[in-house]
């Protein structure tokens, strides 16, 4: 939690992962990680922040490049489908809201697809943890050491 606060104070994208554990109401991890952002985040308001770039600019990597309102559409589905399977406690949010994190912006940079493989790894752990990962490979694995009869 104190790693995705950390990260959130960077770039704002990794709060989608806080926003899980709102959905999810593990209040211990997203009050961690909004709290480190937010102390990490208030000395800038020190400083005057009247020329801080907050339009999507030239060159995006996004849908809203194409159409704002495909981006705004897209960004509204995923969003919605990251809150649907955090809300039933899916393994599997992690990677809606790493996709989120792509697909939200408007404005984003290809290196925002690296936090496709944290979600896939965010997934695995939590498959590995509940035991679903296990009793799905034990499905496929078959013992081949005695012949069948």
């Amino acid at each position: 939690a104190v790693t995705v606060g950390v990260a959130t104070s960077l770039k704002v994208v990794p709060a989608a992962y806080a926003v899980v554990w709102l959905a999810r109401r593990e209040w211990r991890h997203a009050i961690a990680s909004i709290l480190v952002a937010v102390v990490l985040l208030a000395p800038m308001l020190l400083f005057d922040l009247s020329a801080y770039v907050t339009t999507p600019g030239g060159g995006l990597e996004s849908a809203y490049a194409a159409s704002p309102v495909l981006w705004a559409v897209l960004a509204a589905v995923v969003a919605m489908v990251t809150l649907w399977l955090a809300i039933r406690r899916s393994p599997y949010v992690w990677v809606a809201a790493s996709l989120l994190m792509f697909v939200g912006p408007p404005r984003v940079t290809t290196s925002y697809l690296a936090f496709l493989v944290v979600g896939y790894l965010l997934t695995v752990r939590e498959l590995d943890a509940s035991g679903s990962m296990a009793e799905r490979d034990g499905d496929v694995r078959r013992d081949t050491s005695s012949p069948r009869s």
